[in-house]
């Protein structure tokens, strides 16, 4: 049997923001949508994106065959979801994490560049205008580690529990 405390701090899990059932909810939409949830390393294309108890690393070298297999479908599937949406969108301006996974497929963030290019599908599914996603996108984006190291980053999971927030939770 739980404890009073243990039932106390339980029954709090889906309460407040980010509590148990939104978090687990907003990683499973990573995946597990309709094409109007943003998709984080190639959460779009692989069946277990977002599933921790998938999560692995392929363990392919960068001049591995296998890695430019992959790649290459990745690219074709980022493709042919986003480009309906984005009509001018071509290979080159496609960002390296839209291709290649994470080393977990757990990340929570994505490029700006990724998201930018999202976006036009989400608005169009969402029935949101473009500038309203991209000033959610501008709210959740971080900035360089420590103010200098590494790139900034779009959180997905606050990305997508914010439209669904603006949207009633419908997706």
């Amino acid at each position: 049997t739980a404890s009073h405390a243990g039932r106390a701090s339980i029954s709090q899990l889906g309460k407040g923001p980010q509590g148990f059932s939104e978090t687990f909810y907003a990683y499973l939409s990573q995946s597990n949508n309709n094409g109007s949830a943003f998709a984080g390393y190639t959460g779009f294309i692989q069946p277990n994106a977002g599933n921790a108890g998938a999560s692995a690393f392929s363990n392919h070298g960068p001049n591995s065959r296998l890695t430019e297999e992959a790649d290459a479908e990745n690219l074709k599937a980022y493709l042919e979801l986003n480009r309906p949406y984005d009509p001018g969108l071509m290979k080159a301006g496609v960002p390296v994490d839209a291709v290649n996974t994470s080393g977990s497929d757990l990340d929570p963030e994505i490029s700006e560049a990724n998201a930018r290019i999202q976006a036009h599908r989400v608005a169009t599914l969402r029935h949101l205008s473009l500038a309203r996603v991209n000033g959610l996108i501008a709210n959740n984006t971080s900035g360089r580690g420590l103010g200098f190291s590494g790139e900034p980053g779009v959180n997905v999971l606050e990305l997508n529990l914010a439209l669904d927030r603006l949207n009633g939770g419908q997706g």
